[in-house]
């Protein structure tokens, strides 16, 4: 509005079509642009309808919401929002047919994503902050994502769940975890789908092997203890034998010194053998020198 006047500066399109209105001239508004009232709704027997305010009449409709890709039980899906500035189709010009939303509009108050403005001649989908993107495919149907150089996928985490099977083919295939890599499965083999042979299972293998050589250790000490404590004994006696003191007093003295080291390494051997046990049993003993390359529940 002009000030101090009732001249307006926007021209009132519904006022100078009515002043035109006459046989052989359409005064009928085809297309406009609008304002979501709300949030579109989806009636799960209708469609989705979102309420929009056309602009500059101001006057109000429900609008169907379309999609480039519709059927029953599929279809492409975007949520409209409050606010969002629409180009709104009206058939035959009178919104009483039911308008129809045939494009969003970017604008000052919704702009496109940086991603556009940083790669002008890329093409791409941004989606909403804190919103999913979801591809579902039924019966047979099959998504297929196909790059000649590259696909590459940049995220926080990455889940696949196969109800049946997941299979990767190439060449050369590398996984690249700078924290962890965690596989869970009930089976795995490797090399081919009839593979028999047992798969060690990491921590629970290592505690296995750890708990037999120590069982083997020990038993070894054990016997080589005792075993040792004759030697020397034995060995000692043969150094203090009269005939032996007589004949060669060198060797005889150095079959005492050999006696007595071995008299003394035999319970040296037995302490050993306990000091073992004593380790394993205590809680963790074995893990205490276990690789921490792979942990299994």
């Amino acid at each position: 509005m002009l000030r101090r006047t009732r001249i307006s500066k926007n021209i009132d399109v519904g006022r100078l079509s009515a002043a035109m209105s006459r046989p052989g001239i359409d005064t009928r508004v085809w297309v406009s642009l609008a304002i979501a009232l709300d949030e579109a709704q989806v009636d799960k027997e209708q469609g989705v309808f979102v309420d929009v305010k056309l602009l500059p009449t101001g006057e109000e409709y429900t609008a169907r919401v379309p999609a480039d890709y519709a059927g029953t039980g599929f279809g492409f899906y975007a949520p409209i929002h409050k606010d969002d500035e629409l180009a709104v189709a009206i058939p035959s010009g009178d919104a009483a047919e039911g308008a129809v939303v045939i494009a969003r509009l970017w604008s000052a108050a919704d702009i496109p994503p940086q991603e556009a403005t940083d790669d002008v001649g890329e093409v791409m989908l941004v989606v909403e902050k804190d919103h999913s993107l979801r591809f579902k495919v039924s019966g047979s149907g099959k998504v297929f994502i196909k790059g000649d150089d590259a696909v590459e996928v940049t995220c926080k985490t990455i889940v696949t769940d196969a109800s049946d099977k997941a299979t990767t083919k190439a060449p050369e295939i590398r996984e690249e975890a700078s924290s962890k890599f965690v596989v869970k499965t009930s089976s795995c083999l490797l090399g081919d789908d009839d593979a028999i042979e047992a798969l060690g299972l990491g921590t629970t293998f290592r505690l296995q092997q750890v708990a037999m050589d120590t069982a083997m250790t020990t038993g070894l000490l054990s016997i080589a203890g005792p075993q040792v404590t004759v030697a020397g004994a034995l060995l000692t006696v043969a150094g203090n034998d009269p005939i032996m003191l007589a004949i060669m007093p060198i060797a005889a003295g150095s079959l005492q010194a050999a006696g007595a080291a071995l008299t003394a390494a035999g319970p040296g051997l037995i302490a050993a053998g306990t000091g073992i046990q004593a380790f394993e049993a205590a809680a963790g003993g074995a893990q205490n020198y276990l690789s921490t390359v792979s942990k299994t529940k």
